[in-house]
């Protein structure tokens, strides 16, 4: 959405500093708030589980606090409004729409990449995340390193157990030997919290999650 939209302005400076007014609203028009059928009234205090719109929902609230999250139910008051609701811009992201403009390999996320826009089209969010995390300084010092690993997914691609602890063992020498900052964090929220992954990735210098095909499982 952002790497869309940063293209109406391909003149963000390398302090993040925008003339685009920060996104008012995100739809989701085809999920549901939650993803079981609504209790009766007189159980109100039943916790339910919400939709997976494919990333943690306190990222949205971090970069942009002022974003209002909404869905189909939302989507269908719309609808139902007796008069014409007026948005005076909008992005409009579609999966089948942005198929034919693949080309072979492409994951569906690439077409908005082919736009001109300024080299530091990421800096509003990234300095925005920053700013939550208290880390906006440029600090000069020792390196950080992040390693995120995702050896606790039942899906995906990830390493070989024996490659991720000898993975491991080796950032811990760099750790010891070099005094670098080592952070060891996993993709799962049970795991990791949201505030320990993102704080750590925030304020690294180095950050992997790439795997090798030869090695993963």
């Amino acid at each position: 959405m952002w790497r869309a939209y940063s293209s109406l302005d391909p003149f963000i400076d390398r302090l993040g500093q925008t003339t685009l007014p920060p996104p008012h609203r995100i739809i989701f028009p085809q999920m549901r708030v939650f993803t079981d059928p609504n209790p009766l009234p007189h159980f109100h205090w039943i916790r339910r589980r919400r939709v997976d719109i494919g990333f943690h929902p306190y990222l949205l609230k971090a970069a942009f606090p002022y974003l209002t999250v909404m869905y189909l139910e939302d989507w269908e008051d719309y609808h139902k409004l007796q008069f014409p609701f007026i948005i005076e811009r909008i992005l409009v992201a579609d999966r089948e729409a942005a198929e034919p403009a693949l080309h072979l390999g492409q994951p569906l996320y690439a077409p908005p990449f082919e736009l001109d826009t300024s080299e530091f089209w990421w800096e509003p969010v990234r300095r925005a995340l920053a700013a939550y995390f208290g880390e906006i300084e440029e600090k000069v010092g020792r390196k950080v390193v992040t390693y995120l690993h995702r050896q606790g997914e039942t899906t995906g691609l990830r390493l070989r157990d024996e490659d991720h602890k000898s993975l491991v063992g080796e950032l811990k020498k760099l750790e010891h030997a070099h005094g670098y900052e080592v952070h060891i964090v996993s993709s799962l929220t049970d795991e990791t919290a949201w505030n320990d992954r993102l704080g750590a990735i925030v304020k690294s210098s180095v950050s992997t999650a790439t795997f090798d095909h030869d090695s993963v499982a």
